[in-house]
Formats: structure tokens, sequence, C-alpha cells
């Protein structure tokens, strides 16, 4: 045996689906001859991947029973004897069924749900298939679905920049609780704090909608058919920032932001929590989504404190440290997961 008979060449897949795809046309008659039926034993035992492709439409042929009720009566698979004679019948009627009934082209281009998230503590960027992206906070959850038509998205708890590819023929729409943000190219946030959803825009124009609908045990495609009702534009450009809050399909708010607020509101996409005198309730608020420490405020005169500072996601101890040398915080630490805060003595 020569070492050119050792070779194993391998079958691009395309080609071995077209070669397939040829043997059903050639095989679908009354009845194929047996030089039909040799010729086919001997394709299959060109190669494994010959014969692998023989065996998953057979798999294929076993796993539609149940559709061949909906197959015109034309269709229905022909009896047949045994052996080479009854694996033909079921191939060919195989064949027959998936062609009038377009099963494999229609699953192939299905839409599928994907479900991207992160824990408390963590952040993720997810690159999408059109160019766009998404980059998810600490304790986040989107969900994609996307078609030829139309770029879905559900933003299921925590907060997610956006950036949008431009096109203009496949909007860009992210559900939020009863609301919508529509986009064509653009970039921003959206953030879910209890009913209320925050959506910050950074870069070109979304639209608004809301939902007259309970969405949160709606599937995605069912969610994306519901009528919707037109709120307001968001837009930035020119140095603008805009801000827009929601409450069950209601416009709360619609102010312009200075840059100096856009920066705190981003910093977390770099890694970063800065705060510039808000209270000390909102603060340990932000910070306990980055982590599972329990931050108790136990003395109420602490709730008109305001903080300012820079601090690293997830890292409490540096701001407790903050607290007690800064701004006359007493911390009581009653374990490695419960603080609890008073004012110093």
């Amino acid at each position: 045996m020569s070492d050119r008979d050792n070779i194993i060449r391998l079958v691009d897949p395309a080609t071995l689906e077209a070669q397939a795809a040829g043997w059903i046309a050639r095989l679908d008659r009354d009845q194929p001859s047996e030089a039909d039926l040799a010729e086919f034993a001997a394709w299959k035992a060109l190669s494994p991947q010959h014969r692998l492709a023989a065996d998953r439409l057979a798999g294929l042929w076993s796993e539609l029973d149940t559709l061949a009720g909906l197959a015109p009566s034309t269709l229905k698979p022909r009896p047949a004897a045994s052996g080479a004679n009854q694996w033909v019948a079921g191939l060919v009627a195989a064949s027959l069924i998936l062609a009038g009934l377009g099963i494999v082209s229609r699953l192939q281009l299905l839409p599928r749900t994907e479900v991207y998230d992160t824990a408390v503590g963590g952040q993720r960027t997810v690159n999408l298939e059109d160019g766009s992206s998404i980059q998810l906070n600490t304790n986040s959850k989107v969900e994609v679905r996307y078609t030829a038509r139309a770029r879905d998205l559900r933003l299921v708890r925590g907060e997610a920049y956006f950036e949008v590819a431009p096109n203009q023929k496949r909007p860009f729409s992210v559900y939020a609780r009863q609301d919508v943000v529509r986009a064509v190219g653009t970039a921003f946030v959206v953030r879910l704090t209890g009913d209320r959803v925050e959506v910050t825009v950074t870069k070109g124009k979304v639209e608004l909608a809301s939902i007259a609908h309970p969405m949160a045990s709606t599937s995605l495609g069912r969610v994306a058919t519901l009528p919707r009702r037109t709120l307001t534009t968001v837009s930035a450009g020119q140095g603008a920032t805009e801000l827009a809050v929601l409450e069950r399909a209601t416009l709360l708010e619609h102010v312009d932001l200075a840059p100096p607020e856009v920066s705190r509101k981003l910093a977390w996409r770099q890694g970063m929590l800065v705060f510039n005198g808000e209270s000390l309730p909102s603060v340990v608020a932000d910070v306990s989504r980055y982590t599972d420490v329990r931050i108790e405020i136990v003395d109420p005169s602490l709730n008109t404190l305001k903080v300012g500072g820079y601090f690293k996601v997830g890292e409490v101890d540096p701001m407790l440290e903050a607290l007690e040398s800064g701004f006359g915080v007493h911390v009581e630490r009653l374990d490695d997961k419960h603080v609890r805060l008073s004012a110093a003595l």
C-alpha cells in the first residue's frame, strides 16, 4: 500500500450537503433501480463523512413522525419491504416533507433569544452580530432576539450601556418594564431601579414609548408585537446629554445633564463609582449594588450627610475608611457581611 492510499480526503460540508440533496432528488421516484441503490451505497462508503451525512438523514426521518400528519397525502411515506429499499423510502419521504414544509430553512432562520447576565459585582461586554455592543453592569440581565427586520432586546434587571450600529431598516428596541427605548444608531444607558426606568442618551437620539401590558411574563418575541404609545424623544449632541425617567409607562422627568453629572453616571464603565455631594443613603444604595455586604444606617441623623469621593466598584473597605476619617461616621463591623453606620461620638 502506498502512502497515497493512506491519505484521508476531507470533504467540504457544503459540497457534501449538496451531494446529499442530489441523491434525494435522484432517488425521488417510485422504484429506484438496483444500480441507483448500489451507487448510493458506494457514495456512502466514500468516507466516514458521507456515512455520517446519511445517518443524520436517517435520524431526521425518525424525528419527523410527528410531522407526518401535516404533510399532504402525496407526501406521506409509502411502504417499503426492508433493507436498502426501506432506507430509500424513508429518505425520499423525509426529503419530500422537508421540501413541502420548508422545515430545514425555517429552523435555521428561526429567531432565538439569547440571554446574557452578570453576578453581583461583575461586569461584562457583549459584542452582537450586527456590530452593536452591550456593556452590562453589576447584577444585570438582558435578553437579545434578532430577526431579519428587527433587533429586540429586554433589560430584565440592572443596568446596561447600549452602543447601536446604524441600520434604519432594522430598528433597535430595548424593552424595560412597560417602556421601550427605540434607536437606530446611537449610544445610551438604561437602568432599572424598582419600577423606574432611567434612560441616559450619550450619542444620537432615541424614542421612548410605553406598552400598556405587563411584560415580565411575556416572551420577548410576543412583547415586540404589542402596540406602543410614544412618550418623548431623548437626544445628545454638541456636548449635551439628556436623561429621562419613566415609571409604569409614565414620563416623570426629562432633563439636560451637566458634563460632571454625565461623567459620574458613566464612571461604572471604567470600574469606578464617583460621588459629588450625594446623600449617604444614596451612596450606600449605589455601593451595595456591587457587593453582598449589608451596609445599614442605624442613625437617622446621617440621612442628610453629603458624601463625595472616588471608589473602585466592589471595594467596600476604602469607602468605609473614608467615611470614618473624613465624614464623622462610626463604622461597626458586626461580621464580614454586615456593617452598621452611626454618627461618631
